[in-house]
């Protein structure tokens, strides 16, 4: 939408997305987006060590924003 000159759409959609992309930032590693990734059948959840998972506290964060921006998505 940027490219196109729309930048209110852009911005509507940056709005929809910050609460997640904030989720998968919120614990470092890969593990929050594979942990995304998983919900949405595109990965499995695991990691190698050193590399760790998100915590519960981080996934709920994470489901929690992931089921809003779909769910406006959808609307």
């Amino acid at each position: 939408l940027c490219l196109a000159g729309d930048f209110t759409g852009a911005r509507a959609i940056q709005g929809r997305l910050i609460a997640l992309h904030d989720a998968l930032f919120s614990s470092p590693s890969p593990g929050p987006v594979k942990y995304a990734l998983s919900r949405l059948g595109k990965s499995a959840p695991d990691l190698r060590l050193p590399l760790v998972g998100p915590n519960d506290v981080v996934k709920a964060r994470i489901d929690a924003a992931m089921d809003a921006a779909l769910s406006e998505v959808s609307a």
